[in-house]
């Protein structure tokens, strides 16, 4: 647990290493969204008054995957989260070997990506970074 003073008394918080692996717990029942939704919701009610700082953001991502598919995790993505809160990432969204952006994406855009990578068989992460990288070499090209 993450230890914070608050008025002179040690509080200990709900920390970021522990979310990690009752996330990865939870992986190994299976990948189902609304379960992950509802779980992070319930912990983020019975932590709320002393959670790590910047974990309240993390678990209020997962509870709004049940909200659409432009919020979903996959399970890739999930996983990764899990090891980057275990292994005490300071910055989860932006590690020095896999940096992960928060950008928000238009409803119809995602869609169209969640679909395409479906059809393709492939995580939407990668098909993402497919694209971008294409993007970027195009770019570089003409610079």
């Amino acid at each position: 647990m993450y230890d914070a003073a608050i008025g002179g008394v040690n509080i200990m918080n709900y920390s970021k290493q522990e979310f990690g692996q009752a996330l990865k717990s939870q992986l190994l029942s299976g990948y189902d969204i609304v379960r992950f939704a509802r779980w992070a919701h319930d912990l983020f009610l019975e932590h709320s008054s002393h959670l790590e700082p910047g974990l309240q953001e993390v678990l209020m991502q997962i509870v709004a995957m049940e909200e659409g598919p432009e919020f979903e995790f996959s399970e890739s993505e999930l996983e990764e989260l899990s090891k980057s809160l275990i292994t005490d990432v300071k910055d989860i969204k932006a590690t020095d070997s896999n940096r992960m952006l928060s950008v928000p994406i238009d409803p119809d855009i995602a869609a169209f990506v969640h679909q395409l990578a479906e059809r393709k068989n492939i995580g939407i992460e990668r098909m993402v970074n497919e694209w971008l990288r294409k993007n970027m070499e195009l770019i570089q090209a003409v610079m």
